[in-house]
Order: C-alpha cells, then sequence, then structure tokens
C-alpha cells in the first residue's frame, strides 16, 4: 500500500532524486517490481533501469540466419533469410521460445524447388517448443513420403494436405504427457519454379509484396486468412459440425460483456473470441485450426489447411511468413513497407521482429515469441514496361484450392 499511494502522489520532479532511497527501502533491484503497472509511471520519468533488470526483462534480441540464394528459373533469383525473437513474459518462469522455421532449397532432391515454413507452437512452457521441433522436422519429410507413396506423382497440394495430416496425428499421440494441450500452428510456401504454393493452418501469415510501378514500394498481397474465430465462415463451419462447441470471449463468459455474433477488429484485441466446450473451462483457443490439440479437435478445430497456388511474374518483389507475435500489432503493409527498406533480407527480418516486439511489449508489457521468413525475388528483366491498368493488377492468377 505505501508503495502504491508514493507512486501515485510524489510528484515526478523527485522521482529520479529519491530514486536511491526507493531502491534502499524497497529492494527494487527485485526485477519483479518493474513489472508491476504502478511503476509505469517510473519508467515514463526516465528513470534509468539497472542493466540487470534490463537484461532479465528483455530477452536477446533476434539474429538473422545468414542470407542464401537459390536459381528457380532462368529468370529469377530468390534470396532468404529468416530471423526469431524469443517472447517475454514475466509471470511465466523458463520461457523458451516456441517457435521454429526452416528453408529447404532443392526440396526433394529437385534444383529448383525451395520450402520455406514458419511454426508457432502452443502449450505448457517447454511442451510447445518440443511441439515446433517435431514439426519442424515431420512436415518436410511427410511431403516426401506423401509423394514417394505416388511414385512421385501427386500434386503439390495434395501431399502438404497428407502432411498436415500425419504431423497433426503425430503430435496428438506422440508427446508424453499433457498432449492434449499441446500443438502447432503453421504456415508454408513451397517454390517450385515461378509457381508458388501457400498453405497454411492457424494464424502464421504468407504476405506477397507487388510493384505497382518499377519505382514504388511494394503493396502488401495477403495469400492466407488467419484461422480465428474472428472469421465468420470459420465459426459458422465450428457451431455447425459441432453443437456442443462454443465461441465466446472471456467477457462474455464472465457476463461482464454482452453475447454478439461478431467481436471486432482482430489486431490488438485485448479479449479475442476463442473455442470453447460448452459448460467447460477447455480448450479455450484463439485459432480455429492447428496441428496437434486433441482437446480442441473435439470442440470443432481442424488441421485441414487452406492451400493456393500463385504463378510469379516479375512484379512479385518478396514474399513473408511469419507467425501471429509479429501480426499483434503489425499490418501485412507495415511488414511489407519495412522489408522493402531493405537490400538484404537478412536486415529485413531483424528490422521486422525488432520493430513487432517494440510494439508488443510497449502496447501489452508482454511479447509473443515472434518468428519470420523473408524472401526476396530478383528478376533479369527491366519491370518498366509493366501495364499499370487497373485490369492488371486483378489476380487472376491466385486459384485457392479446395478439398
Amino acid at each position: 500500500l505505501r508503495r502504491r499511494l508514493v507512486l501515485q502522489y510524489l510528484p515526478a520532479a523527485m522521482w529520479e532524486s529519491c530514486a536511491m532511497t526507493m531502491v534502499r527501502d524497497w529492494k527494487l533491484w527485485d526485477p519483479t517490481f518493474w513489472m508491476n503497472a504502478d511503476v509505469r509511471r517510473l519508467l515514463e520519468a526516465k528513470l534509468v533501469m539497472p542493466p540487470s533488470v534490463q537484461q532479465w526483462m528483455l530477452p536477446q534480441a533476434g539474429v538473422a540466419v545468414e542470407t542464401k540464394s537459390l536459381q528457380i528459373s532462368a529468370r529469377c533469383t530468390l534470396r532468404y533469410a529468416s530471423a526469431s525473437q524469443q517472447g517475454r513474459f514475466p509471470c511465466k518462469k523458463n520461457w523458451t521460445n516456441q517457435d521454429a522455421s526452416f528453408a529447404i532449397p532443392h526440396f526433394d532432391s529437385k534444383p529448383e524447388q525451395l520450402l520455406l515454413g514458419v511454426l508457432d507452437g502452443h502449450g505448457p512452457v517447454g511442451l510447445g517448443e518440443v511441439a515446433a521441433r517435431i514439426a519442424r522436422k515431420a512436415l518436410p519429410e511427410a511431403m516426401v513420403d506423401a509423394r514417394a507413396r505416388q511414385g512421385g506423382d501427386v500434386a503439390c497440394a495434395d501431399a502438404i494436405v497428407d502432411a498436415f495430416h500425419a504431423v497433426d496425428w503425430r503430435l496428438q499421440q506422440g508427446l508424453p504427457q499433457r498432449q492434449g494441450e499441446v500443438g502447432v500452428t503453421a504456415a508454408l510456401a513451397m517454390m517450385d519454379g515461378e509457381s508458388l504454393t501457400v498453405a497454411h493452418c492457424g494464424d502464421c501469415r504468407a504476405v506477397l509484396g507487388r510493384r505497382t510501378l518499377a519505382w514504388q514500394e511494394p503493396e502488401a498481397l495477403a495469400l492466407t486468412q488467419d484461422h480465428r474465430p474472428f472469421r465468420r465462415d470459420e465459426c459458422e463451419r465450428i457451431l455447425k459440425d459441432h453443437p456442443k462447441a462454443e465461441i465466446l470471449t472471456q467477457g462474455m463468459r464472465l457476463g461482464s460483456v454482452s453475447h454478439r455474433a461478431t467481436f471486432g477488429k482482430q489486431m490488438g484485441c485485448a479479449d479475442p473470441p476463442r473455442v470453447w466446450l460448452r459448460g467447460q473451462d477447455h480448450p479455450g483457443c484463439s485459432y480455429t485450426r492447428s496441428l496437434g490439440d486433441a482437446l480442441a479437435k473435439k470442440a470443432g478445430v481442424t488441421c485441414d489447411p487452406e492451400i493456393l497456388t500463385h504463378m510469379l511474374s516479375p512484379k512479385d518483389a518478396m514474399v513473408v511468413l511469419c507467425t501471429d507475435g509479429v501480426t499483434e500489432f503489425l499490418s501485412n503493409e507495415s511488414i511489407i513497407q519495412i522489408c522493402s527498406r531493405f537490400k538484404d533480407p537478412a536486415h529485413a527480418c531483424e528490422e521486422v521482429v525488432k520493430i513487432a516486439f517494440e510494439k508488443y511489449w510497449h502496447e501489452d508489457g508482454v511479447a509473443d515469441d515472434m518468428t519470420v521468413v523473408v524472401v526476396f525475388l530478383d528478376w533479369e528483366e527491366e519491370v518498366t514496361h509493366w501495364l499499370q491498368s487497373d485490369r492488371d493488377l486483378v489476380d487472376n492468377d491466385v486459384h485457392e484450392y479446395t478439398q
């Protein structure tokens, strides 16, 4: 109580002058004190935190994997890199990064193929990381196996569907404890020559940066739509097929917020809608599709991916994959704008996770894990001859895959 009263009524001009007295009396070197909401005004007064506290509060900055390149056609070369930033949850001890990513050139022994992926594990501390690592290894292997079973003649989309189902079963069966609460959301991008196939399950994203003029910054074109209860079609699918499921925010469950069919904007939502079994306190997941999550499967969460194909052209400047920690407070447009300022995809990756972490930390006082993969497309042709009419900007070469 004394700490609250002093922090509330002590004039800001006096805070820094009496800092050492406060440290001596209340042991402010305890890192947990600095996370208290009442101390934020103290921080805003530009009182410098002890270095040991800063190190405890903020994880090491994400460092990008070195840029690599791959020629996928006679006129296009890819340059790609990735970066991952560990999140920060002061109330959760021994937090580990539960994100993962992979980039596999010459996938399945084909020189023109590149397989990319980002994965976001979730579950009890430690197990989400294990799930992400299992999926990182198992998804590419399952795709190769699916092709092999069909003599190499299976379509890319069919192989991806088989792989997602195989990994879903493995995660539900293969974890030693509390496997019902552990799962992974994922986004994959397969570049086979100038053909791009994107698949996602959950709230990981893929974004295409496309130029309309050679001298302009690329515009953002969403290649995925998050599988979350904010989507009306996802809510209708769950409630239609699983009558025992319900979709409510925490406020609705507690009665402090009235029930409604729509849930407002997704970005930065403090109380997002979640999937529940009626009358029970689980699974409570904020996504509608994932791999694993045995308990959530009973409430209508599925592992079926949405798959989209796109023929690349010189208008396409970059492809970005990222986990939901990046997009919690960064829009697709912001991500593409940040990346377009750099010539090296590794530097772009580092800047994206840096800005995303700072925004997340500033808004919530916590930060989720965040991972990004950036691919720059280098075309040999001059691009100044592109047609600029509105009709040319219509994406007629994008097709959704349906099972």
